[in-house]
């Protein structure tokens, strides 16, 4: 029977090393996780490609998945917030309005630009990001509040 604790001999690219069994198992099963990130990964490589033929407009991938994000938050976004569940200090507010990722402008230099995150700085935290939502002038950092 082998222990939560125990550790296991592993042998990888000729190396053996001793992994805790929970790593073991992790790792055997992260694989279908890998395999739909790659997948989602090759979908979005796949539509910036066929954008750029059709539109002839050659933006980075990081501004193309942005735009992809918000156009699909705007199509599927539904009104769930209940009345019942305050935000809680990990999520004050959380987003409960139609908030959008965009970049923060770059200063007169051309230097790209960071602001303090707002609501880390709730939770006393503090977080530096390039993101806002311009319709509220609010900097947030990208993931968890966007």
């Amino acid at each position: 029977m082998i222990y939560e604790d125990e550790q296991l001999p592993i042998q990888k690219h000729g190396k053996i090393t001793i992994k805790p069994e929970c790593v073991k198992e992790y790792n055997e099963n992260m694989e279908s996780v890998d395999k739909t990130d790659m997948l989602l990964n090759l979908s979005l490589l796949n539509a910036y490609s066929s954008y750029k033929t059709v539109t002839g407009n050659h933006i980075p991938i990081a501004q193309f998945q942005m735009e992809l994000i918000k156009q699909i938050i705007e199509k599927y976004h539904t009104d769930r917030v209940t009345k019942s569940r305050p935000p809680t200090k990990d999520q004050p507010s959380k987003l409960i309005d139609r908030h959008f990722p965009s970049e923060v402008p770059a200063t007169q230099s051309g230097r790209l630009a960071r602001r303090r995150c707002q609501l880390c700085k709730k939770n006393n935290k503090r977080t530096d990001t390039r993101y806002m939502c311009t319709e509220c002038d609010v900097s947030l950092c990208t993931a968890p509040w966007f």
